[in-house]
């Protein structure tokens, strides 16, 4: 609110854009808040904040190509920084580029281990490959951290149900 009310009274800075962004990304106004944070990286084109929160506007909006290129160029700026790692892992996994999502998630873990989010992708990605050993450590490692992650969860369940244990899949 403070950041929509100085953007109002006509203060503009790129750091009260991204925060509007933000917002207008929670309300499902992708391309309001992409306008907002393409305004912001023309005023300082080096704020990694605003270029993943412009990849993550273009991932919302099926752009894939393009918000692949916000999260490289983020990553240009500052290659250890762990959200634009996995957001561009996340991209391409979208895009069905395994390979890379797969790296971009350990790099993003092996950054922040107390990051769920990218452990519980590669946790899918195993499930994917049938890798049950990967799938229950990954998931063990996201779930320790977060018991929410969902593409964990449904990973574990994956691996229990192919390995014949109905029980624990239903749990």
């Amino acid at each position: 609110q403070l950041a929509r009310d100085a953007l109002a009274a006509g203060v503009v800075h790129p750091a009260l854009l991204t925060l509007r962004a933000q917002d207008l990304q929670a309300q499902g106004r992708f391309a309001d808040a992409l306008a907002d944070l393409r305004r912001a990286v023309a005023m300082a084109p080096k704020d990694i904040v605003a270029l993943n929160g412009m990849g993550l506007c273009l991932q919302a909006m099926d752009k894939f190509a393009e918000a692949r290129q916000a999260f490289d160029a983020a990553l240009a700026i500052r290659a250890d920084f762990p959200p634009a790692l996995f957001n561009r892992g996340h991209t391409s996994e979208l895009m069905g580029d395994l390979d890379a999502a797969r790296g971009d998630y350990e790099a993003a873990l092996a950054l922040d281990p107390n990051f769920p989010e990218p452990a519980a992708r590669l946790a899918s990605l195993a499930a994917r490959r049938r890798d049950w050993g990967v799938v229950r450590t990954r998931a063990a490692q996201a779930l320790a951290i977060d018991a929410d992650q969902s593409p964990a969860l449904l990973a574990l369940a994956t691996a229990d149900m192919e390995e014949g244990d109905l029980a624990g899949a239903k749990q």
